[in-house]
């Protein structure tokens, strides 16, 4: 096993976060002694220096002093379903998007003879780099794991108009299909099957699971992993066959607030051989996004803000206190106490003060110390959060480089590479200040910033980004939802180029081709699309748009539920009420009677839609062809806000097909 053991090198930063589950808000960092800078004042962030303990016990007092300055510890870590939500960068261009949405395999017509019609992919970020997910297809067969939490069916979906279920993997998750395996990420373990005959699945290789995964991806054939585990577990092994020594394990020089030990490592899909690995401490929530050739991997640190009090009121705020006042706090900055200690001697030597002045003089004491504050924050939110990225190499995971940005990013749409180049976008500010939304160029190698754009929808989030060739396109929220086009096309000047304003927000982003570009999102309740139209960027329009009669869908909280089929110039998503299919006009031509609709496959001219239950649509007449029960079993996955069965349409047995030619929905 490879131990990186880095010490001063700049390059070495973050590593502690090769993290991977969408960013939102983590543990608070801590920002010692020093003042935090003016804005306007304020050099760039530097990326942290991580080092390894030279023994368990060093090891050991570092994870305690963390306890002790975040005020709680660790994650309940233990096996856990699949999160996969993390991040991809890389290239996201409309050619891309055309390319997956083509896919595999040479239409060859849908008579299952050898070889596979033109089928669909995984939706992901980058074009070649494949994401687990509940459902899998070769073009002749299809893999579902999205009905029970225990089992994958195997589908036979050839002839089109009598699909059948012909075999049941005993493990179900997230899957992978590379070849003739498929590899099955679930609650306690990783599994690969020989499916060269997928009637008769076998089992090749098993890795018992002490860990979440956090993601998996799959790129040139290799597997790679993130794991997290409670940090306290030493050595640290989340999964078989890939043991780190707790001296072996990166983190920051300076003590910081850590809850999770993370891990990745690359894993052989064909044998289940696990190969280059590193290890580092970090926070629960945290951004990876690869590449191809590098991962990238964000931790998020944050300022304290009682110790960013304390520094108020000693500096910008110390004329608005007694001078007996400032020095009882002189006195409390000296010790050496936990944030949680040091905020209650501020506010006891505080409320001491407040005590000794009549009603009014106290009302006025307290809006000037806090609207004070509010102001001294304001002034620095660009420094209250840093984003610190570490580059990772997929050849053999060494650390590469670090860099660090102001705020925090979203998802892992919010992070990119493109032409050498990382683009990441990021919230600043939000709570006790005013919240602005900055844009980020990086060189992908030093990751040093080249250029940014800052200042979009002040007082506003981001709620969705997505990154087309030299296009960036970011929506922010707050009451209404502003979608910015940015030209990225100059790394040392990215700009803004125009805004857009209209109700509702979008949460999902997803490139058509020719400048537009979908959003899924809600309005009023209710799910939201719009096409918007960048072809003039600096006047960005609305083509299209409609709010549905359904109250949610997967496809805009998670991207792989989602499915477009640039053939035909047609997207899916899942609703509550069935599977939606709409043009890029948003004219809905089909609407697919299915329960529990979670994903689509499409193979040949045919839509496959598998809930708990698979139906299968012909795209050229937007008719039924066929509908087989799937096995729901004992641990059926529901969704919290699934219909409930009409109860009331009579249901073939299992394995049954109802006749080919009911009409699905009229074309539109």
């Amino acid at each position: 096993m490879r131990s990186p053991i880095p010490d001063t090198r700049r390059g070495v930063g973050v590593a502690m976060a090769v993290v991977v589950v969408v960013a939102a808000v983590g543990v608070a960092g801590l920002v010692g002694s020093a003042l935090l800078p003016d804005e306007a004042n304020a050099d760039s962030p530097e990326p942290l220096s991580m080092v390894t303990s030279d023994s368990e016990e060093s090891f050991a007092s570092y994870l305690a002093d963390g306890e002790r300055r975040s005020g709680y510890y660790g994650v309940a870590v233990g096996g856990g379903a699949v999160a996969e939500t993390a991040a991809d960068g890389g290239r996201t261009d409309t050619a891309a998007a055309t390319e997956s949405a083509a896919s595999a395999g040479a239409a060859s017509g849908d008579d299952g003879g050898s070889a596979a019609p033109a089928h669909s992919s995984t939706n992901v970020q980058v074009t070649g780099i494949d994401e687990a997910d509940v459902i899998k297809t070769d073009g002749k067969h299809i893999y579902y794991s999205g009905t029970r939490s225990g089992a994958t069916q195997v589908i036979a979906a050839l002839p089109a108009d009598s699909p059948a279920a012909v075999a049941s993997v005993p493990d179900g998750g997230r899957l992978f299909l590379v070849n003739e395996t498929l590899v099955v990420i679930g609650s306690d373990r990783i599994t690969g099957y020989d499916v060269s005959d997928p009637e008769d699945p076998t089992q090749r290789w098993e890795h018992a699971l002490d860990a979440q995964v956090r993601t998996a991806r799959l790129t040139d054939g290799q597997v790679y992993l993130v794991l997290s585990t409670a940090p306290r577990a030493c050595p640290v092994e989340p999964v078989g066959g890939a043991e780190v020594a707790c001296t072996d394990v990166l983190h920051p020089r300076d003590p910081m607030p850590v809850d999770t030990t993370y891990t990745v490592t690359t894993l052989d899909p064909h044998d289940g051989t696990v190969g280059d690995r590193v290890s580092f401490v970090g926070t629960y929530r945290s951004v990876v996004s690869m590449s191809e050739n590098a991962l990238y991997v964000t931790y998020t640190e944050y300022t304290d803000q009682r110790e960013a009090m304390l520094q108020y009121l000693l500096n910008d705020g110390r004329s608005e206190i007694p001078d007996d006042v400032a020095a009882r706090l002189e006195e409390v900055q000296g010790y050496d106490l936990s944030p949680q200690a040091e905020a209650v001697e501020v506010q006891a030597t505080l409320e001491q003060w407040f005590r000794t002045l009549d009603a009014r003089e106290q009302k006025e004491a307290r809006e000037t110390i806090y609207e004070g504050f509010r102001s001294y924050l304001d002034d620095r939110k660009r420094s209250l959060t840093t984003t610190h990225v570490v580059r990772v190499s997929t050849d053999d995971l060494s650390v590469e480089a670090t860099g660090a940005v102001p705020g925090q990013p979203l998802d892992q749409f919010s992070i990119d590479e493109h032409d050498g180049h990382l683009r990441i976008a990021t919230t600043v500010g939000g709570g006790t200040t005013e919240s602005e939304n900055d844009l980020y160029v990086l060189d992908a190698e030093s990751l040093d910033i080249t250029g940014e754009a800052t200042g979009m929808g002040e007082n506003e989030r981001i709620y969705s980004v997505r990154f087309d060739g030299d296009r960036g396109y970011v929506v922010t929220f707050r009451q209404i939802d502003p979608y910015h086009v940015l030209d990225l096309s100059d790394p040392e000047n990215p700009t803004v180029e125009g805004e857009l304003k209209l109700p509702g927000v979008s949460t999902y982003l997803h490139p058509l081709g020719e400048d537009q570009v979908l959003g899924v999102g809600q309005e009023d309740g209710r799910v939201k699309l719009v096409v918007f139209d960048s072809s003039d960027p600096t006047d960005p329009t609305i083509a299209h748009e409609t709010v549905l009669d359904a109250r949610w869908s997967e496809a805009a909280h998670d991207h792989h539920a989602f499915l477009l089929d640039a053939r035909k110039e047609v997207f899916f998503l899942p609703t509550e009420t069935g599977g939606q299919v709409f043009d890029y006009s948003l004219d809905r031509v089909a609407e697919i009677d299915v329960d529990n609709p979670r994903r689509a496959v499409y193979i040949g001219d045919h839509l496959y839609v598998a809930g708990s239950e698979l139906v299968v649509v012909d795209e050229r007449t937007w008719t039924e062809t066929a509908r087989i029960e799937l096995d729901a079993g004992p641990g059926y996955l529901t969704e919290e806000r699934s219909r409930a069965s009409d109860g009331g349409r009579d249901e073939p047995d299992e394995g049954e097909t109802t006749p080919t030619s009911k009409v699905v929905a009229p074309v539109a």
